[in-house]
């Protein structure tokens, strides 16, 4: 299939869509991006409270505390990977028709090398700011729950599982992602003996989730053993909920 769209004319490209319509739809290249400017505009307010809360976080800790630790070195790290993984996310907006019906996109675009080195990019960063952002998390569960010896357990358990994890992940799609010698982008993504980004999702997926899980039910379960009352320990529970959501 690539060597054939390969030696299509790009002016043939740029007149078919990436997909065929569906019945009652019509092909319209040169229309607005139905999402883009709310991707743009949401994204952008998400990423400035990121960077706000993170910059109370530091100040606060430095006020109330005066010192660093290795949670914040985790934070800052996991700020700046998700940085990056939003301007490439913007980039594909913008000019590779993130948004859009792929019938209104033109098959030179999802089949040009930026198409597919966007992706590839947004395949491994997104999974450097999770490892970064979630160890972050487990830091701060140390510091709070260290007392309970199995909740240390599943702390460090916890930790040394994500990174491995993750960084399996990472290295998957930087190795495996990318296009051996004599191979093209468009081959590394779709053909079948290729395409490890398009195998890596579903797992990367599921992961995230069972993740995500976790580090939600540990701190509530620490919350459970302390001598206190339901509504304080159901009030500190929404607390832990809400800054990890």
């Amino acid at each position: 299939m690539a060597d054939q769209l390969a030696k299509l004319d790009p002016a043939q490209l740029s007149k078919m869509p990436s997909v065929a319509p569906p019945p009652g739809a019509t092909v319209d290249f040169n229309g607005q991006n139905p999402l883009e400017t709310t991707s743009i505009a949401v994204t952008s307010v998400f990423m400035g409270l990121a960077f706000f809360f993170v910059a109370i976080r530091a100040c606060t800790k430095m006020k109330e505390y005066n010192r660093r630790s290795w949670d914040d070195v985790t934070c800052a790290i996991g700020l700046l990977g998700t940085l990056a993984y939003w301007i490439v996310f913007l980039l594909q907006v913008v000019n590779e028709g993130f948004g859009r019906h792929y019938w209104n996109v033109p098959l030179i675009i999802t089949l040009s090398d930026a198409f597919f080195k966007l992706a590839f990019l947004s395949d491994w960063m997104c999974n450097v700011a999770y490892l970064f952002v979630k160890i972050t998390f487990f830091i701060i569960y140390w510091n709070i729950f260290k007392p309970f010896h199995w909740l240390r357990i599943g702390i460090i358990g916890g930790a040394v599982t994500f990174a491995i994890v993750y960084v399996a992940f990472i290295v998957a799609s930087l190795v495996g992602a990318a296009p051996r010698p004599g191979r093209t982008w468009f081959q590394a993504y779709t053909e079948p003996n290729d395409g490890i980004g398009k195998k890596l999702s579903l797992p990367l997926a599921a992961w995230a989730l069972v993740s995500d899980i976790y580090i939600i039910i540990l701190p509530i379960c620490g919350v459970l053993q302390l001598q206190l009352s339901r509504q304080k320990k159901f009030g500190l529970s929404m607390c832990f909920m809400a800054g990890i959501g």
